[in-house]
């Protein structure tokens, strides 16, 4: 089962300091393998990254990014009106399957439905620019790594409920490192 590493757990695994590992940066994406729809201004869909066989994805942060052509405020989702089923964060297994597992719910068992309430999950910036009324928000979610097994069919899935089409654009990134056969 996925766990954040503490501290001491993550020495003895190797995890800090360690010269043999890569940076991730790595769009969620349709697929999980960076291979996807990346661009989640588009009708409900679920967005995944998953590690290949073989490999372990500590993920540092989440970033959640996203810019519309109408200002937005903390009762809007971007720059539309509040949505109406949300958006879930989560780390699951078996991704896709019949038999898919929630390991963890990053959202508490709630939907994202706001700007407001996705200033919840991390810190948040909302930049309204007042000449042309466009909107930037942008959320990085930081704290304990998370850890997932590609061994074990883990994902970090980010699922919209609604559609985002009226949405300019809107990505959502994992950040942190990646490690070949440490499971």
């Amino acid at each position: 089962m996925t766990r954040p590493f503490s501290a001491e757990s993550a020495m003895a695994h190797k995890l800090i300091g360690d010269p043999n590992h890569a940076e991730l940066f790595q769009y969620f994406d349709t697929v999980g393998d960076g291979s996807g729809a990346k661009d989640m201004a588009t009708t409900a869909r679920t967005y995944r990254v998953t590690p290949p066989t073989g490999m372990m994805y500590i993920v540092d942060e989440i970033r959640i990014v996203g810019w519309d052509e109408t200002a937005a405020a903390g009762l809007t989702f971007m720059g539309i009106s509040a949505l109406s089923v949300g958006c879930k964060l989560e780390i699951r297994a078996q991704p896709g399957a019949s038999n898919e597992v929630v390991i963890e719910d990053l959202t508490g068992g709630l939907t994202i439905k706001s700007n407001g309430q996705l200033a919840t999950l991390g810190e948040t910036i909302l930049f309204n620019q007042s000449d042309t009324a466009e909107c930037l928000v942008q959320c990085s979610i930081k704290g304990i790594p998370y850890r997932l097994d590609g061994n074990a069919g883990e994902s970090f899935v980010f699922q919209t409920q609604d559609t985002l089409a009226n949405v300019t654009e809107m990505y959502v990134a994992a950040l942190g490192r990646k490690y070949t056969n440490l499971i």
